[in-house]
């Protein structure tokens, strides 16, 4: 899961969501050149970072404040 740690200034969500996506797609781009992972997996990792992971956590998150 990705965390901006951004607080008090609005900007700060917008640029560090963004330098984020942009590091992640650095990093698996040079994963794939290095035959680490396939084009397939980086899309998985990708979306597991950005969405899935968050998904499952508040789901979690949610059941336990019902509890």
């Amino acid at each position: 899961m990705y965390s901006s740690d951004a607080h008090s200034i609005p900007e700060l969500y917008y640029l560090g969501a963004k330098w984020g996506r942009q590091l992640l797609k650095e990093v698996l781009e040079q994963a794939i050149a290095d035959s680490d992972i396939t084009v397939t997996q980086a899309e998985a990792i990708a979306v597991a970072i950005l969405r899935e992971n968050a998904l499952v956590l508040y789901q979690s998150a949610s059941s336990i404040s019902k509890s």
